[in-house]
């Protein structure tokens, strides 16, 4: 069977008065027949908003471990812990005394390398230079065979003197064929030697790229972490010097249930919230929505970024957020203004020119912050006692006391 929440209401206070006016008055309370001080406060119009708490992860926008790129004895450390740094700022220097060393004896082989092919280059030019020179001497030796040749026939000369300039013509022929094979191994130690110098460069641009690494730089801009090495010490590739966090934006990682995905869209205002003091700590907005579901927990993974203008948040900390779905007027009165009774919510509402007070049952959502929301029972700019709720009763008499 339903019952009316209003004709209970009635009951309940029906109850209470009449309990009161049987009471000896000079047992009600500490103050008997005398008005109660209470603070007033008017009952205005707010905003109410539809919101959900969640537990969050704050990421950094970005994070390095910093490690040497080479192994090495730090001679000197340019930071300190906490301090912030520009991108390419050195962080440290490794003693670069055997790197040095490794440099100059690369371009030493370098330069050796090159001598090696510029000598190629000069023979080939020679084999090149006697090919052509025995070619002229084979066309020359030709057309002397062809004119003694003419020569024999017509009488004029002796057929030995064609034995000779046959005899030429083949002496010339094997000297073009020695000049060519003379080019063909010019042209393979040119090639071995071409690749030789690149080799010889490509080691002197890595050693000096390592000589380079012994000064450790800032890869991005950021603050320093713990730095966890001193001068003196030995490290290589796999030691951590400490870490560089860009933390003027952090971004949040919220699991959001399944059930909520209706409500979830880009834009969506996001509160941090200070677990003590209830404070906010900054605001931002959702700017991530995964498209998958988390299959075990049926969760949605939400980001949203926040400025780190005053610098209280850190990377990696946990926190408390609120996502605020939607927001309209409505109205709100302290935590402390209400007072329980039979399982029904009151409040004192200021009556007769605020000389008295009217117990009024009302019918609460849920708590924003330090105020409930109310849903009906009273309206705006009634006047509520919000101290000393416990001394007072229905029809009390009052006065309102003095900020």
């Amino acid at each position: 069977m339903k019952v009316n929440r209003n004709i209970l209401a009635a009951a309940i206070l029906s109850g209470i008065v009449t309990g009161a006016c049987g009471q000896n008055p000079n047992s009600q309370g500490q103050f008997g027949n005398q008005a109660v001080p209470v603070r007033l406060a008017t009952v205005e119009t707010g905003t109410i908003e539809d919101s959900s708490t969640f537990l969050g992860t704050l990421e950094a926008e970005d994070r390095v471990t910093l490690q040497p790129e080479t192994e090495g004895r730090i001679v000197n450390i340019y930071v300190r812990s906490g301090q912030r740094v520009a991108k390419g700022t050195p962080i440290l220097q490794l003693k670069p005394d055997r790197d040095r060393a490794r440099v100059e004896t690369a371009i030493a082989s370098a330069n050796a390398a090159q001598a090696s092919q510029e000598s190629a280059k000069a023979q080939l030019q020679a084999a090149r230079s006697r090919s052509a020179k025995a070619s002229a001497d084979l066309n020359l030796a030709e057309a002397d065979f062809k004119r003694n040749q003419n020569l024999v026939d017509s009488g004029v000369l002796e057929r030995r003197e064609l034995e000779v300039s046959q005899r030429d013509i083949v002496a010339a022929k094997a000297d073009l064929q020695q000049a060519k094979d003379d080019i063909e191994a010019a042209k393979a130690n040119l090639d071995q030697a071409t690749a030789q110098y690149k080799q010889a460069r490509a080691q002197v641009r890595l050693d000096s790229a390592t000589l380079q690494f012994s000064q450790v730089l800032a890869p991005i801009s950021g603050v320093v972490g713990d730095v966890s090495v001193k001068q003196g010490d030995f490290v290589n590739t796999q030691s951590t010097i400490t870490t560089i966090t860009q933390n003027d934006y952090l971004d949040l990682r919220i699991s959001v249930p399944v059930a909520r995905s209706r409500d979830l869209k880009i834009g969506l205002p996001v509160e941090l919230i200070d677990p003590n003091s209830r404070e906010i700590l900054a605001r931002g907005q959702v700017d991530f929505i995964s498209p998958t579901v988390d299959s075990s927990l049926q969760n949605i993974l939400v980001k949203a970024r926040f400025i780190n203008n005053n610098r209280i948040l850190r990377d990696r900390q946990f926190v408390s957020a609120k996502i605020i779905w939607k927001e309209e007027p409505g109205i709100l009165i302290p935590t402390v203004s209400v007072s329980r009774l039979g399982g029904q919510n009151f409040v004192f509402v200021a009556a007769e020119n605020n000389e008295k007070v009217l117990q009024k049952p009302v019918r609460l959502g849920p708590i924003q912050g330090s105020n409930y929301r109310v849903i009906e029972g009273i309206t705006p700019g009634e006047n509520i006692a919000v101290t000393n709720i416990i001394k007072l009763r229905h029809e009390a008499k009052i006065t309102p006391a003095v900020e």
